[in-house]
């Protein structure tokens, strides 16, 4: 149950220490990324570039207990509201995204988000979990063995995730959404997480072989069983009608195509010779009324799910999402550019252009038009993007290494943009 609130949008730099591997290397560390006051300033003979537009800078030293309770604590206030909010994780590849988010050697900081949560869950309420993956700009549902997803626009321009059609031997068409899957302890929903993380895309960079070469996108949505019970009787009324929509388009255009001829100019005209056929009539009347009749057990299946979250407890529909974004750098990492596979120049296009579309949708979101159709991932986000309650955290990830440095900066630069948005 959505309600008012206070949106709370920031921006974060979250530094990373060198790995071992570039220990090894003897990298050097950027001194200007070892201290923060108000500012990261990177010096220059010429003019010194200072970004100021930053909440916070957690350094090389930050775990990811303090990175869960400098961004995404400061989110479930207005999830309890019911709201929904939003924490992304951008950088370039091999800058810690995924750890932060997922966790590799350390928890990462979605467990505590679902620790947090599951405290405040009472004994008519748990926790509704998706997982899905953006991977050269096809979604694939990570809760369900990678199932291929497709996103279809509705009349009223919101978008649904779909996945593939079903038929049962009555002729009922079920069109299966982004499985969810719900758990009420913290252990129930980390199985559920890891289950999905271990159908995710990765390949090798320079600081492990685990990089993400995909959008990954965790939902987290407090619901009831009624709620969920609203949600698929919603799914079973509108399977019952596709047979009857189906036999009634038929149906309909048979009888125009005896009603109708071409005359010699190409041109419909009505035929002469038409005799109607009295049973296919009352029968068109019938699968009119029928799938009348069908689309009211939608309407009043709708209003149910709505009245459950109308009188439930505030927090029941709040949603915190995660977000952990492709390589942002992985296009333009020029000394590399020739060595890419025709696969991996592929992927790179479409990370870009999707980070792109994210970084103009955040910064538009004010404007009477607002472009979440130019990349899948946005459409997947508008439901959370869209409605100015909504809060998010981005957390722009970076090394701590000077051969970095390029990446860096289109890093900060892109978090700058963004941070002057909010």
């Amino acid at each position: 149950m959505m309600n008012t609130a206070e949106p709370n949008s920031n921006v974060f730099v979250r530094v990373r220490p060198l790995s071992n591997e570039e220990s090894k290397r003897n990298e050097v560390e950027l001194d200007w990324l070892s201290s923060y006051n108000n500012a990261l300033t990177k010096p220059s003979s010429h003019q010194p570039k200072a970004f100021k537009s930053f909440k916070n800078v957690l350094l090389k030293e930050a775990h990811n207990k303090a990175v869960y309770d400098t961004t995404v604590s400061r989110l479930l206030p207005s999830v309890f509201l019911g709201n929904s909010a939003c924490c992304f994780c951008y950088g370039h590849t091999g800058s810690g995204k995924t750890h932060t988010i997922l966790g590799y050697d350390e928890v990462g900081i979605y467990r505590y988000a679902i620790e947090e949560i599951c405290s405040k869950l009472t004994a008519d309420t748990s926790v509704q979990v998706s997982f899905a993956e953006i991977y050269e700009d096809k979604i694939y549902d990570l809760l369900n063995n990678r199932d291929p997803l497709f996103i279809r626009e509705d009349e009223n321009g919101q978008f649904l995730i779909r996945s593939q059609t079903t038929m049962t031997a009555a002729g009922e068409v079920f069109v299966k959404s982004l499985r969810s899957v719900v758990g009420r302890t913290p252990s129930e929903i980390f199985a559920i997480v890891n289950s999905g993380i271990s159908n995710r895309i990765s390949g090798s960079s320079g600081v492990h072989n685990q990089s993400s070469r995909s959008h990954a996108i965790l939902i987290f949505e407090i619901v009831t069983d009624s709620l969920v019970k609203c949600r698929e009787d919603i799914i079973n009324a509108e399977a019952k009608i596709v047979p009857v929509g189906k036999a009634r388009d038929g149906l309909f255009i048979k009888i125009q195509a005896g009603r109708y001829i071409k005359d010699d100019n190409g041109k419909y005209t009505v035929n002469p010779s038409y005799v109607e056929i009295p049973e296919d009539t009352r029968m068109l009347a019938d699968l009119e009324n029928s799938v009348a009749s069908l689309q009211q057990d939608i309407d009043n299946a709708k209003l149910a799910a709505q009245n459950v979250l109308q009188s439930a407890s505030p927090e029941v529909g709040g949603t915190l999402v995660f977000v952990d974004l492709a390589g942002s750098e992985y296009a333009s990492d020029v000394n590399a550019v020739y060595a890419k596979s025709a696969k991996e120049k592929r992927e790179a296009k479409q990370i870009n252009q999707s980070l792109l579309a994210l970084k103009e949708c955040i910064r538009r979101s004010n404007d009477v038009h607002v472009p979440y159709r130019n990349s899948k991932l946005t459409m997947y986000l508008k439901p959370f993007l869209q409605h100015k309650e909504t809060s998010f955290s981005m957390i722009a990830n970076v090394s701590i290494a000077k051969s970095d440095e390029q990446k860096i900066l289109s890093t900060l630069n892109y978090a700058d943009l963004v941070a002057k948005a909010v």
